[in-house]
């Protein structure tokens, strides 16, 4: 084994951009009441994340091989092999993600997409909250699978994904160092996230996505009484007129 480059800069990048978004939202939505003003900030991370998700997705076709969705280990008998290491302590190692992580990656990927959809009211919201906590149960499990690959092998795995270096065997070359392109790359999802913030209206609760004619909101009943409230003001000031 040596330490090699495994994770591109994009996908370092989108990875904690991810975690400080989902975070924020999930954070959010368990300290905050959904009438209070600030809930908005628990849609508007969502979105964030879904964002960087849709970047994410591109990356896995076109960025480096260990970012890419083909050299995901999700054939069962691979998941089946796995975790009966794990269960006998004798798991395989693999240079990117096992699979456990890649069955994470992916419940994360198909979650948060479903969590927008069903809190802009596209999908019915009486899914948003088992949804939320499928996610969180998600983390959780994710969380322990880092712990215990970090004991059990003496590899501090979340520290790889800053540096982007991880222990992989001697055969395995380095991903080639493109900070430009990755930069670009990234740039440009967070440019759309910025497009989010200045679109968004906290008067109406809603955000115009960048480039279309199309709101989405945010949520909130306080904010949704507030908007209905202003157009019946607007309405009965127009009927004086």
């Amino acid at each position: 084994m040596k330490r090699t480059l495994i994770w591109d800069l994009p996908t370092r990048l989108f990875h904690w951009g991810f975690v400080g978004l989902v975070t924020a939202s999930v954070v959010i939505a368990l300290t905050v009441d959904d009438d209070h003003p600030f809930f908005q900030w628990h849609m508007l991370c969502g979105l964030g994340a879904a964002s960087l998700l849709v970047a994410r997705v591109l990356w896995g076709f076109v960025g480096s091989w260990p970012s890419r969705f083909s050299q995901l280990p999700l054939r069962p008998h691979e998941i089946a092999k796995y975790f009966a290491g794990v269960a006998s302590g004798n798991a395989l190692r693999y240079p990117a993600h096992n699979p456990g992580a890649a069955l994470a990656a992916v419940a994360m990927f198909l979650l948060v997409p479903a969590l927008v959809l069903t809190g802009i009211g596209v999908l019915s919201d009486d899914l948003h909250e088992p949804l939320a906590y499928a996610l969180m149960g998600v983390i959780v499990l994710h969380l322990v699978g880092i712990a215990a690959h970090t004991l059990r092998h003496r590899e501090n795995i979340a520290l790889s994904m800053i540096t982007g270096f991880k222990q992989a065997p001697t055969s395995v070359q380095p991903v080639p160092v493109r900070p430009l392109w990755g930069l670009a790359f990234m740039a440009a999802a967070m440019a759309w996230i910025a497009g989010l913030v200045t679109h968004w209206d906290t008067r109406t609760a809603s955000i115009r996505l960048p480039g279309t004619n199309i709101e989405v909101p945010l949520g909130g009943k306080e904010s949704e009484h507030q908007a209905k409230g202003d157009r019946s003001h607007r309405s009965r000031d127009h009927d004086n007129d």
